[in-house]
C-alpha cells in the first residue's frame, strides 16, 4: 500500500509542482459528477507568481462545473489536491487557481527505483488505447512501483509522441492484467540516437506485485 504524507508548506507543494516533467503530460485533472465524469490530462503548468495564482493547461477544451470541485493529480510524486468550486477560473483549455494550501504525496522511500544492467535485455510489450491501436516492443532499463524507464529507437519515438496512453501487456513473459495503464511523462533524445522515456502508471503496482515481477526478471535473466 502506498504511504502518503499530507503537505501544508505551501513551498514545498510548489516544488513538488514545477519538478514534475516538462516534456509529455505532467498529470491529471477531472471532476466527478452525479451523471459523469470529465477527466483530461494536463500538458502544461504555468507557476503565476506576480498574481499569486498557478495555471494548468490541458490540450482539449475544459467541461467543468464551476461550482463544484475540481481534483489534480500530478504524476511526480503522485501530488494530489482540491480545486474548490469559487476558488478557481475555468477558460477554454486553461484552470486557474491560488496555490493550494494542502495537498499529499507520496513519500520518497515508497518510490524507490531499480536501474537494469545495460547487458540485460528485458522487453516491454506496449498497446496504444483507442481505436486503431498499435503494439510495439521496447527495452526496458528501471522499474519502480510507480512507473517504467525505456529506451526506444527514433523511429519508434513517433509513436509515443502521437500516443499518450498504454496498457502494458506484458514484461517478458510476465503477463499484466491489472495495474497495467500508463502515461508518457517524457521522451529525451539520448547522444546515441535513440530515446529514454518515463512511463508512469495511473495505479501503481501493490507490493506484491512489484516484488513478483523483480524476482522474475533477475530470476529469467
Amino acid at each position: 500500500m502506498e504511504k502518503f504524507r499530507i503537505i501544508h508548506e505551501k513551498k514545498e507543494i510548489l516544488e513538488l509542482l514545477t519538478n514534475s516533467v516538462t516534456d509529455g503530460y505532467r498529470g491529471e485533472i477531472w471532476q466527478t459528477l452525479k451523471n459523469k465524469r470529465n477527466h483530461y490530462q494536463i500538458k502544461n503548468i504555468i507557476d503565476d507568481e506576480i498574481n499569486n495564482i498557478i495555471v494548468f493547461e490541458s490540450d482539449q477544451k475544459l467541461d467543468f462545473n464551476i461550482s463544484e470541485d475540481v481534483y489534480i493529480r500530478i504524476y511526480h510524486r503522485n501530488l494530489i489536491f482540491k480545486l474548490e468550486k469559487g476558488a478557481y477560473v475555468c477558460a477554454r483549455k486553461k484552470i486557474a487557481s491560488p496555490y493550494p494550501d494542502t495537498a499529499k504525496a507520496i513519500e520518497s522511500r515508497g518510490l524507490t527505483r531499480i536501474n537494469l544492467p545495460n547487458e540485460m535485455d528485458i522487453r516491454v510489450s506496449l498497446k496504444s488505447l483507442g481505436e486503431s491501436a498499435i503494439g510495439l516492443r521496447v527495452k526496458l532499463i528501471d522499474i519502480s512501483r510507480g512507473g517504467l524507464g525505456i529506451i526506444i529507437s527514433e523511429t519508434n519515438s513517433e509513436f509515443l509522441k502521437r500516443n499518450k496512453t498504454f496498457k502494458i501487456l506484458n514484461i517478458n513473459e510476465i503477463e499484466l492484467t491489472g495495474h497495467n495503464e500508463v502515461a508518457v511523462s517524457y521522451l529525451k533524445k539520448k547522444k546515441n540516437g535513440t530515446y529514454k522515456s518515463g512511463l508512469i502508471l495511473k495505479n501503481p503496482f501493490i507490493e506484491s506485485i512489484f516484488d513478483y515481477i523483480c524476482k522474475e526478471i533477475f530470476s529469467n535473466s
